[in-house]
């Protein structure tokens, strides 16, 4: 199956907007580093080297792609409720999860708290960012 086949049997039976998409994903993207190269600075003290992760790009387009398989047209809103439920599971994976966590970092509990809060704000920020720059096709 063609990658186009794909991204088609993605949205079957929705109308998008590819530009939005791609518009939306680039920023998502660009945000979510610089929010992430802040939350490192200053609630890690640098714990993690401060650098663009490739894995980013992908993954703010997955966020952007699911959003607009659920898009409901419910403004500010939807995007806020979105970001904050993808934001605790990114979350409790990054902080609890993943093995740049806060046992192998030796991170205090607060540290650990304040790293858990500042993701879930982050993406939560994504989220409202998806619901600004996306709209479906008319």
């Amino acid at each position: 199956m063609t990658s186009a086949a794909v991204a088609i049997s993605i949205f079957e039976g929705v109308s998008v907007n590819t530009k939005r998409i791609m518009i939306a994903g680039i920023v998502v993207f660009l945000v979510f580093e610089i929010l992430s190269n802040i939350i490192r600075i200053l609630v890690l003290d640098g714990v993690q080297e401060l650098n663009v992760m490739y894995g980013d790009i992908v993954w703010a387009f997955l966020f952007i792609i699911i959003f607009v398989k659920g898009y409901e047209g419910r403004g500010l809103a939807e995007g806020l409720r979105f970001g904050l439920l993808m934001g605790i599971f990114i979350s409790s994976l990054m902080v609890f999860g993943s093995n740049v966590n806060c046992v192998s970092c030796n991170l205090p509990f607060t540290k650990s708290a304040l790293w858990f809060v500042s993701v879930v704000l982050q993406v939560a920020v994504c989220g409202i960012l998806a619901a600004v720059l996306y709209k479906p096709k008319n």
